[in-house]
């Protein structure tokens, strides 16, 4: 009996090292699949793609979760990373060494296995697919990560007025947001001389 157990108990690690290997595998295929995206950004262990893909596995590995369900954990968890308690070369500018706040809410952030349970975020029923992000006056900073272009053929609606300074030197990811219809920035400060021009790129942006 006790041999059984010992077995049982070495299988259900073999799987979930597997399945670990895989998500890993998984956002490596995803870091590559844009030239938008930086291909190997793992290198830096602080780097919030890092930290996000560690979230993932840690919460992923074992449940089963498909390739989509991995997708939106891994960008979510990057967006995560990137704007809580992040500063950035405007915020190290304007406030230097000034320790930012974290996010105000954060239910369900890097906590639960269910990213469409989180707070700020809805899903499409019933693919779960996410189709908000609605974070606004939750006290983001840091950088706007690229990696949310990897949810733009499902992602409607970004809401993130009222936040500390944001920090993003590009919107090429803007031509890949084929269905977004609602942008809102407000007092939410990003680094543009006027408006960007690659907003004309949000073909699906209402007026």
């Amino acid at each position: 009996m006790k041999f059984l157990v010992l077995l049982a108990l070495l299988v259900n690690v073999a799987v979930g090292q597997q399945t670990a290997a895989s998500i890993s595998a998984t956002i490596s295929t995803l870091q590559k699949s844009n030239s938008l995206l930086k291909s190997n950004p793992f290198g830096n262990a602080n780097s919030y793609q890092s930290k996000a893909r560690a979230s993932t596995m840690d919460k992923l590995a074992g449940t089963g979760s498909g390739t989509i369900k991995i997708k939106e954990f891994y960008v979510l968890s990057c967006l995560y990373h990137a704007t809580n308690s992040v500063s950035n070369p405007r915020t190290n500018e304007l406030i230097p060494g000034t320790t930012l706040d974290p996010w105000h809410r954060k239910f369900g952030w890097m906590t639960e296995t269910n990213h469409c349970a989180w707070y700020g975020i809805q899903c499409s029923s019933p693919t779960s697919k996410v189709t908000q992000i609605k974070l606004p006056d939750n006290n983001l900073s840091g950088e706007f990560p690229t990696e949310i272009l990897l949810l733009g053929d499902t992602l409607k609606e970004i809401d993130i007025y009222a936040n500390t300074y944001n920090w993003k030197d590009s919107y090429d990811w803007f031509s890949q947001m084929v269905v977004l219809e609602s942008l809102v920035f407000g007092s939410t400060s990003w680094d543009a001389n006027g408006i960007p021009t690659q907003v004309s790129q949000l073909k699906t942006l209402r007026k």
